[in-house]
């Protein structure tokens, strides 16, 4: 699928709303695709680095019906200014789409996505969550779903008609058939066909550019089906991940991709609860007290074989207020006894490294 075509921008359309939310006539906030173009702007540089004669860079089409100061402003104060071009769209958005050759729309209107989708425009619906984690600000990630879209809804299709029974056996029995591509396949090719032009330099291990293939599909005949499709496409993710039924959301928090592409609503909002940053607390270790210190009279204690872990425990402490002072998220002991002990109590005292993280 990949070909030898001249080189040019790689046009990304978003949503001025889902990059710089106006909070007022003179300030915004960061949106949801603001950490997505602060990574297209980290492999421009590498790009660049690598081929300073070329133009096939990624290009930000800014849209806005009518573009206020401050979001100009705000575009300047992240040094964005390069990368970022604004466009007054008011009306016809597809066909201004089709005459910049937009590789990607990105828009916090779902029925617009809609709308650009079914124009053949690879596009998605990016919703504003309440707070996300970090992502990587020098290694663009990006994670698919398989059906519906990099590949087409034909095998999502049997398996709403004949449950997973008949999905299954639809699929041993294609196992050889190429699937079609998907509405967000073409997006696909754009990332890898940059990612070989990375890895021709030597850029392998530490490439700004990778994709995943995060599908419900199983490492069975529907698994290799996939992979066999992509491969005959001359395209390849850097890792895949058959789930089946199995949720989505830990292995999303373990990539924390920019962008996580899935057709069904429940798999982006199970994604979206696992990517939000979870209030801080104490992680609580619970102890017993005689694996800690071993009693070996009514006076006296020795040291039990918890005891250099408990130690570890203070040293991490110790790192942790450092860097966060403000933080509550520490190592705490619970130390069970049924009756604690004056020389219990006594040996916590002695041992002053216990008193930060030894409850009882």
């Amino acid at each position: 699928m990949l070909q030898s075509e001249p080189e040019m921008a790689v046009n990304i359309a978003v949503a001025s709303s889902v990059l710089l939310k106006e909070e007022s006539s003179s300030s915004e906030r960061l949106g949801p695709a603001f950490p997505f173009v602060k990574a297209l702007k980290a492999v421009n540089a590498k790009l660049k680095e690598n081929y300073p004669e070329s133009e096939e860079l990624f290009k930000v089409m800014l849209l806005d019906e009518k573009p206020s100061d401050s979001l100009k402003n705000a575009i300047r104060t992240h040094d964005l200014e390069e990368l970022i071009t604004v466009l007054n769209v008011r009306e016809d958005l597809v066909g201004e789409l089709k005459r910049i050759n937009t590789a990607l729309y990105l828009s916090d209107s779902e029925a617009l996505a809609k709308k650009v989708l079914n124009q053949g425009i690879a596009a998605a619906f990016m919703p504003t969550p309440k707070e996300i984690k970090e992502v990587s600000e020098d290694q663009l990630r990006v994670a698919f779903d398989g059906d519906s879209v990099l590949f087409s809804n034909e095998s999502e299709r049997v398996f709403q008609d004949s449950g997973l029974t008949g999905y299954l056996q639809h699929e041993r029995n294609n196992v050889e058939k190429l699937l079609d591509p998907g509405p967000l396949c073409s997006f696909l090719e754009v990332l890898e066909k940059l990612k070989k032009k990375l890895h021709d330099k030597g850029l392998l291990k530490n490439c700004p550019i990778r994709t995943y293939l995060v599908t419900a599909r199983r490492a069975g005949c529907d698994g290799y089906r996939a992979l066999n499709s992509l491969h005959s496409w001359d395209l390849e993710v850097d890792e895949a991940f058959f789930l089946g039924l199995s949720p989505k959301g830990p292995i999303l928090d373990n990539i924390r991709p920019h962008l996580f592409f899935d057709d069904q609503p429940r798999h982006i909002q199970a994604a979206l609860e696992m990517l939000q940053s979870e209030p801080e607390m104490a992680v609580n270790i619970a102890v017993a007290s005689s694996v800690l210190l071993t009693e070996e009279s009514s006076s006296s204690e020795r040291l039990g074989p918890a005891f250099p872990f408990v130690k570890a425990l203070k040293a991490v402490n110790a790192k942790l207020k450092e860097n966060y002072p403000e933080s509550e998220e520490l190592f705490k002991v619970m130390l069970l006894d049924e009756k604690p002990s004056d020389s219990l109590k006594n040996a916590i005292r002695t041992h002053g490294e216990f008193h930060s993280c030894v409850h009882q």
